[in-house]
C-alpha cells in the first residue's frame, strides 16, 4: 500500500535578491533621517528603541522622487509575484499606499501583526548586521483535526512527536541584506529578538500595496476598478 500526502492550497511568500543592492543601500540610508520626524528620530535612536516611520514619523516614502527608481524595481517584483500565481500582471496596476523605514536594534522584537488594509505587503532589507528574518504565523492550522492537538506542550502532555510542515503554526524565514519579501497583507508576522548585543541596527523598507485593474478595464465584474474611475464625496 502506498500512502501520499498532498499539501494543497499553499500560501506563497515571494523572495528575491534585488540587483544593485549597494547602490540602493547608499541611497536609502541617506534618506533615513528625512523619513522620520526629527525629534522622534533623535530621541528614540539614542535610547535604542526600534523605530518605524509608519508609527512615529512618515509613511509615504514612495512619494519621494529620489526613490522612484527603487520603487519601480519593487513594483516589477510584485508583478513577478502575481505572475507566479498565474495572475495576468499586464492587466493590473501596482499602487503603493504606504511605505516606511524601520530601524531595529539587535535585542528588539516586533510583535505579531498583519497589514489588513493591503493586498500585498513587502519588506526590503537595507542592512542586516545580524541573523534576522520574519516569523509567519497562522491563527489555526487547517490540519488541526481536533482542538488543541498542535498546541505546544512539554512531554508527556504534547499530542505530537515531531514538528513538521503539516502541523507547523509558525515558520521563520531568514533573510539577508538585499533581500525582498512580498507576501499577502493578511498574513500575520513578527520579528523576533536576535540576541543580547546592543549597537547593531537592522534597517529595512516596508510598505503596503493595493492591486487594481488597469484604467482601460472598466467593465469587468471582478477586480478592483482603477482609482481614476473613483469619485470622492
Amino acid at each position: 500500500m502506498t500512502n501520499k500526502i498532498h499539501p494543497l492550497f499553499p500560501t506563497v511568500i515571494y523572495q528575491c535578491k534585488v540587483d544593485g543592492h549597494e547602490k540602493w543601500k547608499e541611497l536609502l540610508e541617506s534618506k533615513t533621517e528625512h523619513h522620520f520626524d526629527p525629534c522622534t528620530f533623535a530621541d528614540k535612536y539614542a535610547k535604542g528603541y526600534h523605530l518605524t516611520g509608519e508609527a512615529r514619523g512618515k509613511s509615504v516614502m514612495h512619494k519621494d522622487e529620489d526613490l522612484s527608481s527603487f520603487f519601480t524595481i519593487i513594483a516589477d517584483n510584485v508583478r513577478e509575484c502575481l505572475n507566479s500565481a498565474g495572475i495576468k500582471s499586464d492587466m493590473h496596476d501596482v499602487h503603493f499606499m504606504k511605505s516606511w523605514c524601520t530601524i531595529k536594534e539587535y535585542t528588539d522584537n516586533m510583535s505579531e501583526h498583519n497589514h489588513a488594509c493591503s493586498d500585498l505587503s513587502f519588506v526590503y532589507y537595507v542592512s542586516t548586521p545580524y541573523k534576522t528574518g520574519l516569523v509567519f504565523t497562522v491563527p489555526k492550522s487547517p490540519n488541526e483535526y481536533f482542538g488543541g492537538v498542535f498546541d505546544p506542550k512539554p512531554d508527556p502532555r504534547s499530542h505530537t512527536f515531531e514538528d513538521n510542515f503539516i502541523n507547523a503554526g509558525s515558520t521563520f524565514l531568514p533573510v539577508e541584506a538585499g533581500d525582498l519579501l512580498v507576501f499577502p497583507g493578511s498574513m500575520r508576522h513578527s520579528v523576533p529578538p536576535e540576541g543580547h548585543k546592543k549597537g547593531k541596527y537592522l534597517r529595512s523598507i516596508a510598505g503596503d500595496i493595493k492591486i487594481s485593474l488597469k484604467e482601460e478595464y472598466v467593465n469587468l465584474e471582478t477586480g478592483l476598478i482603477h482609482p481614476s474611475h473613483w469619485r470622492t464625496f
